[in-house]
């Protein structure tokens, strides 16, 4: 969140005290805050659709119950995060988030308000670009499948070795009249026994290894039995988002025009490169753009495989970090933070 922006949240309670309070505190780690107040059932149903980011209710507070504030919620402004609060300690936390409550934190425990603050606006920030980049690869997939379907090349896709689907260039090569025909049928079934092996390797490199293969010579088999030389191009994809692999049969019968290659191809590219942000969003920290830990644990496993993915290894640590972040607050450290990431790529 940048200096010039604005956190909007919702503040459900009796007293207009608390929103006055949660608005001091926000403030006092670095987060300019707009705070709307709902007094009551009537009042918070017509703030639910201002677009805040933060719901906070007061949840010994008479009147309102949680149960309906959730289902509030659930119908005017769904994913809205909701943290309870309490005037006092002894709150059961375990029911009030099984109710739809993100945490149940005492109003007097700022560390624990901010901690929890934090978190939800990094899984919101994080979930935002995640949707975006989601929906952009949906749209190029879209754009990819009309084209490909207009291809002159033999595309179907593939799991487990099985066909999900294929274009119309692919059910004609191999003597299907309609896509349902060859959806669930092995693709082992469509070539002869002398391509079995190469194919069948080809395969296993491409699910369990996410490894491609190019021009690996076969003879397909159509519908009615006929062989003809086919040459097989299989890489790893992804459609609907599920991983699959991509089969490609070129026949010298089958030639598309230069235009649509050129054009096929560039689209190609298009959706592999947001295939592949997907992917990096996926395994770094919104916050820093470093990769995460599971990302990281996944990279020290390979090393032990045997894969030769790595020359060095440093662990680097920020001195007195925890004074900067007593001093400055949690939101304002984050600065700190990125400036201090900065400095390090720029130094390897």
């Amino acid at each position: 969140m940048s200096d010039k922006q604005i956190l909007p949240i919702l503040v459900a309670a009796r007293s207009q005290n608390v929103a006055e309070y949660l608005n001091g505190v926000l403030r006092g780690v670095g987060l300019r805050v707009h705070a709307e107040w709902a007094d009551d059932a009537e009042a918070l149903e017509k703030c639910l659709g201002h677009h805040a980011e933060l719901l906070f209710f007061i949840i010994d507070d008479p009147g309102v119950g949680l149960e309906q504030v959730v289902q509030m919620r659930d119908l005017h402004a769904p994913g809205l995060p909701i943290i309870a609060l309490s005037k006092a300690e002894g709150g059961d936390v375990a029911a009030a988030m099984a109710k739809g409550a993100r945490d149940l934190i005492v109003m007097t425990n700022t560390a624990h308000l901010k901690a929890v603050i934090a978190r939800e606006l990094t899984v919101a920030r994080t979930s935002t670009e995640l949707r975006r980049q989601t929906q952009a690869l949906a749209d190029y997939e879209k754009r990819l499948n009309a084209l490909l379907n207009e291809s002159a090349d033999a595309i179907a896709y593939l799991q487990d070795g099985v066909h999900m689907n294929a274009n119309p260039a692919y059910l004609q090569l191999f003597g299907y009249a309609a896509e349902d025909d060859i959806v669930g049928i092995p693709v082992m079934d469509l070539f002869d026994s002398a391509s079995q092996n190469a194919l069948k390797a080809a395969l296993q490199e491409g699910i369990k290894h996410s490894k491609s293969t190019h021009g690996l010579k076969t003879r397909g088999r159509d519908a009615a039995g006929q062989d003809f030389d086919a040459t097989l191009s299989l890489e790893p994809d992804v459609l609907d988002g599920e991983a699959c692999l991509r089969l490609t049969v070129h026949v010298a019968a089958a030639q598309a025009s230069p235009e649509l290659e050129q054009q096929l191809s560039e689209r190609e590219k298009e959706a592999a490169a947001l295939k592949a942000s997907l992917v990096e969003i996926r395994h770094r920290d919104p916050l820093t753009g470093l990769y995460h830990r599971g990302y990281f644990l996944d990279q020290l496993r390979k090393v032990k495989a045997g894969d030769k993915i790595a020359r060095a290894l440093a662990l680097v640590s920020a001195d007195q970090f925890d004074a900067v972040e007593a001093a400055v607050g949690a939101f304002a450290s984050n600065k700190v933070i990125e400036q201090f990431v900065g400095i390090i790529k720029k130094s390897v």
